[in-house]
């Protein structure tokens, strides 16, 4: 019965600080533990958005128009354009200015390239880049018209295409909307080709 009591005496002898102890360390612990996941799920997080953030230019350069060719005009304008503003607004060695062009080319008729050699091609379009890199204007977004907008027509036993799409050019003061039309023809295998484009409005300025 003594043995008991002084069992008892101990325990109430115990230090009330050494709970209060107790408590802070788990719940030190659990806050450790708790931001220890946080950061792996934030690493899984900004990793997965560092995949998902592939540049302009990468995806028009992976693009294998040989074996992955466009359905549809509106496709095959909507990539020409995001050639377009690689040209305009992203940053490219020498190289990858002629797989661009290489790209570009790929999307034209043979008629158009007929009439536009590759070096004449080539030359023309550095000097136009090279000025709108001296007046630091870029390609900021562009509008392609829709599916539904596209107008198809024959002539002469061929099918085409005719669309428009809205380029705006941002400079430092401010920035223009041109509007160019573009019109397709489909080659003897059924693919969309850009026969030729033209301006259907001046540039004008714009917010």
């Amino acid at each position: 019965m003594k043995e008991e009591r002084l069992v008892k005496t101990e325990k109430k002898q115990q230090p009330k600080g050494s709970w209060i102890k107790a408590v802070i360390v788990i719940v030190i612990l659990v806050l450790l533990g708790g931001g220890y996941y946080l950061f792996l799920g934030r690493g899984k997080s900004d990793s997965k958005k560092d995949a998902n953030e592939v540049s302009a230019l990468t995806k028009v350069l992976a693009k294998n128009l040989d074996t992955e060719y466009f359905q549809t005009p509106r496709e095959v304008v909507e990539y020409y354009s995001e050639i377009m503003y690689c040209y305009y607004s992203e940053d490219y060695s020498e190289e990858q200015l002629k797989m661009l062009t290489e790209q570009a080319r790929k999307c034209m008729d043979d008629e158009l390239l007929e009439g536009n050699p590759y070096e004449d091609y080539y030359s023309s379009l550095k000097a136009e880049l090279q000025e709108y890199k001296d007046e630091k204007r870029k390609l900021s977004t562009y509008i392609v018209d829709k599916n539904s907008e596209v107008r198809k027509f024959k002539e002469g036993g061929k099918t085409y295409a005719r669309l428009s799409c809205t380029y705006y050019m941002k400079g430092k003061k401010d920035t223009r909307r041109t509007t160019q039309e573009y019109t397709l023809r489909q080659d003897e295998e059924g693919r969309w080709k850009i026969l030729y484009w033209s301006l259907s409005n001046k540039d004008e300025q714009g917010k």
